[in-house]
């Protein structure tokens, strides 16, 4: 009997000791991914709102989802941060960059972090803006332009943060080479949405010097050269 449960427990054990679940991603990796595609239907959202009703408030749907982007950046990053610093192994924290003197961080969520500061206080200028000339004629006044900045910022950090989770680990040990291609892929899907909602907020922010009536000027080869150049990362 003694003889049967051990064989029985050895069948259940996974061979060559390789786990049987699938390695896992951090939960902050989907949170700035999502904030990245949350803040640009909001950016999207609010151009259609302004061209079909008008001024919109500070609250505003369209504004509810750009902030809330901004939110959930700055507080996820913010918690790995935080993570990192105080409960981090001394090999995670080798691989961070460290700021102040205190704490630990990687690129992407310093990125994330700044971008979320910058929104979160373009909100009240641009309100104060609009209370006081009206509806903005273009796209990147000066309330529109620290919220371009934050928008660039949260979305370069999630792609930084994808990529580097996907270069720093080729090979988890105790995962076959099946559960981590099966990894890999999810990252490298998330790596093309973020940058595919970089180039989508790179375009809309300079939109109006890059309409076809602009395409018969060299003005409008340079700056598409000079803008999108910048995302072509490898």
């Amino acid at each position: 009997m003694e003889t049967t449960v051990n064989a029985t427990a050895t069948l259940d054990r996974p061979a060559s000791g390789i786990r049987t679940s699938l390695p896992g991603i951090p939960l902050y990796i989907y949170a700035v991914v999502f904030s990245s595609l949350a803040v640009m239907v909001g950016v999207l959202w609010d151009i259609s709102w302004h061209t079909s009703i008008g001024r919109d408030g500070l609250f505003s749907a369209p504004h509810i989802a750009i902030y809330l982007g901004a939110v959930v950046a700055g507080c996820f990053s913010g918690y790995q941060v935080l993570k990192t610093t105080f409960a981090g192994t001394p090999a995670e924290k080798a691989t961070n960059v460290r700021f102040w003197g205190i704490f630990y961080s990687s690129l992407g969520a310093l990125f994330c972090i700044w971008g979320a500061f910058a929104m979160l206080t373009s909100a009240p200028f641009d309100d104060w803006w609009h209370n006081t000339y009206g509806l903005g004629v273009k796209i990147l006044s000066p309330p529109h332009t620290v919220l371009a900045l934050g928008i660039v910022s949260i979305q370069f950090g999630a792609m930084f943060a994808v990529l580097a989770l996907q270069n720093r680990e080729d090979h988890l040990p105790g995962y076959s080479a099946e559960q981590m291609a099966s990894r890999n892929f999810r990252l490298r899907i998330m790596y093309t949405i973020a940058s595919g909602l970089i180039l989508t907020a790179l375009f809309i922010f300079n939109s109006e010097s890059l309409g076809r009536h602009q395409m018969h000027h060299s003005g409008f080869y340079k700056l598409a050269a000079g803008v999108f150049r910048c995302c072509w990362l490898r």
